[in-house]
């Protein structure tokens, strides 16, 4: 089910980690979960209501499967024909032009300030400012198409989850995001038609890019006492640390910045995911200050395996209320255990 919501729209590892740690790689689980179950909204959907030919959501149908594997085999041996739109039919939709290996840097003003990326793309998340509507905050973008959700189909706990929809793909008006690297995020600019790229620490385009809509615009940072996230956090012992429950909704509350402040990926051991590793940590950002040094993977949460988004689902489920918490990582290829106290 979950492996089906992010296909719709998406994200979670972007952080699982606290009620500090916990809530980090567990608000990833958050995010991933709630596409998770936007897909199951999807999927469960009155398919009268399914626009004609619309046949999303319902690849993995085992009907739908053999339908489409003896279409494409042409077994009757019928001739094929392209379906052209009647002049004036519907709105034109932008067609990629060229491959994005050879797409230019973006002329839009659009600044990439960080991403986190797993092996299927699908799940990745890329935190991009808009530098035209005059230093706004980071909004959070997926490969996922933006999909409105109805959750009078999910149970109470699972409808907190969808609250606010998933990042997406359409960064505003300007742009389409297409595919998520490390390093690189490559866009569609609506108004040229073609691909571009957007580099991380590079600066914007000088261009013009349309203002976001309303519904697309990041949320304001709420207003604080000025304090960096992570403000509060001792350390009490060799590998344990004391957070104040304020540290916890800070980071809670600004996910965008905490993208900008490490990079998480899967771990991988035998070919077989093992959890998340982090790099990329900047010094005096909050997984700094919890413990946490680039090249640690994060395997467990009290005990939880970090193998899978599910597992992630599962540690928030059962750790948000949690005061005290238990991470287990490898570092260097030794395991050791960080110890949390939530005050």
């Amino acid at each position: 089910m979950l492996e089906t919501l992010f296909r719709k729209r998406f994200f979670v590892v972007h952080l699982a980690l606290s009620a500090v740690l916990a809530f980090l790689l567990a608000r990833t689980a958050t995010a991933l979960a709630s596409r998770v179950l936007i897909a199951k909204v999807l999927a469960t959907t009155d398919e009268s209501a399914r626009p004609p030919g619309d046949v999303r959501g319902l690849q993995r149908t085992g009907v739908l499967r053999d339908f489409v594997a003896a279409a494409n085999a042409n077994i009757f041996e019928g001739r094929r024909e392209v379906v052209i739109d009647e002049p004036g039919s519907g709105k034109e939709t932008p067609v990629d032009t060229g491959e994005w290996w050879n797409a230019p840097k973006s002329s839009l003003r659009l600044r990439l300030v960080g991403t986190t990326v797993f092996s299927e793309m699908r799940y990745s998340l890329a935190s991009i400012v808009d530098e035209a509507q005059g230093g706004s905050p980071a909004g959070l973008y997926a490969i996922n198409d933006c999909v409105g959700v109805d959750t009078s189909r999910l149970s109470p706990d699972e409808a907190k989850l969808v609250d606010k929809p998933p990042p997406c793909n359409k960064v505003g008006d300007a742009a389409i995001v297409r595919r998520i690297e490390p390093e690189k995020v490559y866009i569609l600019n609506v108004a040229d038609s073609r691909l571009e790229y957007l580099a991380l620490n590079e600066p914007p385009g000088q261009g013009d890019a349309p203002p976001l809509s309303r519904a697309d615009k990041p949320e304001e940072k709420p207003a604080g006492d000025g304090k960096d996230i992570g403000d509060g956090i001792t350390k009490t012992g060799e590998h344990s640390y004391g957070v104040p429950r304020s540290a916890v909704d800070g980071a809670l509350n600004n996910l965008s910045e905490l993208a900008t402040q490490a990079r998480i990926v899967p771990a991988f051991e035998g070919g077989k995911p093992v959890g998340f590793k982090l790099f990329s940590i900047k010094p005096g950002s909050l997984y700094s200050k919890i413990g946490l040094q680039n090249g640690d993977v994060i395997n467990r949460i009290n005990g939880f395996e970090m193998s899978s988004p599910e597992k992630g689902l599962e540690v928030y489920q059962k750790l948000k209320d949690s005061s005290n918490i238990t991470v287990d990582v490898k570092r260097r290829g030794k395991p050791m255990t960080l110890d949390y106290s939530i005050q």
